[in-house]
């Protein structure tokens, strides 16, 4: 406990922990806004035409009918947010593995092209151990992900960090799968562009 507290003093914020009782909070969007000082300048089909205003101009969006107040990829594709498809965590564990970090690129790009945008960053674990341990490795990988985000370039005040441990499982912890499922971390958008 106190070499993570140590570590989000250095990192210059406070790691916010759940309880079992599940707060009430204010609505938060699933997606944000596609970027306001997009060029829709030119003519469709031209190298400047951003349709979907989206940041990715048509001739190289793969998506370019994405819908409105989205954030999205390279590609011009969405970014899913809430459970984010590709970062794990083996048990009682909270390294980034390298598909843990190509899934968090993404959003560090993103981010980058979204100045605006501030997100929750929340991590979850199954219900082995005691829920002390699992609040404290939830602590863990959610201040690993932030690292990782920070080194990326994005300025701590963009990056909210929750740390819930056992408390807000997504599936049964009965099973191996659905241990696996609860041991996740969860981006959420605050604020950005609507």
């Amino acid at each position: 406990m106190k070499t993570v507290n140590r570590i989000a003093l250095i990192l210059g914020f406070t790691v916010l922990t759940g309880c079992a009782a599940k707060p009430t909070l204010p609505s938060l969007p699933t997606s944000i806004g596609g970027f306001s000082g997009s060029s829709t300048s030119g003519e469709r089909g031209t190298a400047g035409f951003d349709a979907d205003q989206d940041t990715i101009a048509d001739a190289q969006d793969a998506c370019a009918d994405t819908a409105p107040n989205v954030m999205v990829d390279t590609s011009g594709c969405e970014l899913a947010t809430g459970t984010i498809p590709g970062i794990s965590f083996p048990p009682a564990a909270s390294a980034l593995d390298d598909n843990a970090r190509v899934a968090l690129d993404a959003y560090v790009e993103a981010m980058t092209r979204y100045p605006e945008v501030v997100v929750n960053v929340e991590a979850h674990t199954d219900n082995r151990g005691t829920a002390a341990a699992n609040l404290e490795l939830s602590k863990e990988r959610v201040l690993s992900v932030v690292r990782y985000m920070l080194a990326g370039g994005i300025s701590p005040d963009r990056i909210k960090p929750f740390g819930y441990g056992e408390s807000r499982p997504r599936a049964a912890n009965a099973t191996a799968k659905g241990r696996e499922e609860n041991r996740r971390i969860e981006i959420k958008v605050l604020e950005g562009l609507t």
